[in-house]
């Protein structure tokens, strides 16, 4: 039922559904991954690392998006603490959202993609007067970029869409300077606003 009502937009219908199939079934991995997802859709991020802290998948249950949910809770937890000027926690966040816990079922590839995090650490370095560990950031953005040209950028999740966002608004304009802040001036791109390096 729970599903449905997400597959319909009734997120808070499907919570509630997940939180009393909770207080049934609490040992269910199912339930539990159930439950994480709910309170991610539904912006309690909190509550979903809560769950997935204490969650146990086996791989063989095909649960490859628990780990997606791990790194999205925690790098909204991230944000949530950079609106409030708290970097350090934020980098703390970041920096466990790197993890792959052998518990969520998920085998760590071989060269993860982090720069979802590089980008958010760099924000928080210079805002901590960091400036060096900033530019290592930097440099894990650019680095993983050169190994994989063919790749996009990564997708920043937000509850606005692309679309959405007029080109001449503030978000707009900050995500632009954001994105020179972080890249720094573009000399040459590929099409799709990638910076040879």
């Amino acid at each position: 039922m729970a599903n449905y009502y997400l597959e319909t937009g009734m997120n808070d219908e499907a919570l509630k559904v997940a939180i009393d199939a909770f207080e049934q079934f609490p040992k269910q991995e199912a339930v539990r991954t159930l439950l994480a997802r709910t309170n991610l859709i539904n912006g309690k991020y909190q509550d979903c690392y809560a769950v997935l802290a204490e969650t146990s998948i086996l791989p063989y249950e095909f649960q490859s998006d628990v780990h997606q949910m791990w790194v999205q809770s925690l790098v909204a937890q991230a944000l949530a603490d950079m609106r409030k000027g708290r970097y350090q926690e934020a980098v703390e966040r970041l920096e466990a959202s790197r993890e792959y816990p052998e518990r969520l079922g998920t085998g760590k590839p071989a060269d993860p993609d982090y720069r979802i995090q590089d980008y958010r650490e760099v924000w928080c370095y210079e805002k901590l007067n960091m400036s060096a560990k900033a530019e290592e950031a930097r440099a894990r953005i650019k680095a993983w970029t050169s190994r994989h040209p063919g790749e996009a950028k990564p997708i920043f999740r937000t509850s606005v869409s692309k679309s959405a966002v007029a080109p001449h608004s503030r978000r707009s304009q900050a995500l632009k300077r954001f994105r020179h802040r972080v890249d720094g001036p573009k000399t040459a791109s590929d099409g799709l606003g990638r910076v040879s390096v």
